[in-house]
């Protein structure tokens, strides 16, 4: 599925070859990825159609925070941001979400993740709901990529979400960010 932002970053939204220049590498976002690049390595390839690890990374560093511990979702295990029940239990958000049944404010339920194992098993639910949306080549299309994860559960309601992800200048992207510290798409 097409991005809606295609056109504005139709210079290399089609294809990772075609990506500009990701800027420095912030120490925050290194440690993330060194930590973490052996799990996102065998997530990017259960998932497949070219998925890399470096998109793999952006979202569980934009959901975690690149792992900062001062973050419930961190401290709780969940790097992906899942809601609902998780193996070690649900811890509930101290923000606000509409209950699409009732109609009332609600806080989320969000899943908690055994310490030390939070990654790997966030990443591997992570990889067993984002799956069935993948398509051939969708990982040599970040934008697109991050659509797809847009309409399937990450800032639902977000259309800007795909860009935020993968903004090239300014207050760079998570995408963009995290491709500085692994030298890969």
């Amino acid at each position: 599925m097409p991005s809606a932002f295609g056109s504005r970053l139709s210079k290399f939204a089609d294809d990772v070859s075609n990506l500009p220049d990701p800027g420095k590498c912030l120490p925050n976002v290194r440690a993330f990825a060194i930590a973490h690049m052996p799990e996102a390595q065998q997530i990017a390839a259960g998932l497949g159609n070219d998925v890399t690890p470096t998109e793999v990374l952006s979202v569980a560093g934009n959901e975690s925070h690149y792992g900062d511990l001062t973050y419930p979702i961190v401290r709780n295990g969940n790097f992906f941001g899942l809601h609902g029940a998780g193996p070690a239990g649900t811890y509930y958000t101290k923000g606000y979400v509409i209950d699409q049944k009732t109609g009332r404010k609600v806080h989320q339920a969000t899943a908690k993740f055994p310490p030390g194992q939070g990654f790997a098993m966030s990443g591997d639910v992570f990889l067993r709901k984002q799956k069935p949306k993948m398509t051939p080549g969708l990982g040599r299309r970040p934008l697109d990529f991050f659509t797809v994860l847009n309409n399937n559960g990450y800032a639902t309601g977000n259309t800007g979400y795909p860009f935020f992800m993968t903004r090239p200048t300014g207050k760079r992207g998570p995408y963009t960010l995290m491709r500085a510290c692994t030298g890969q798409p």
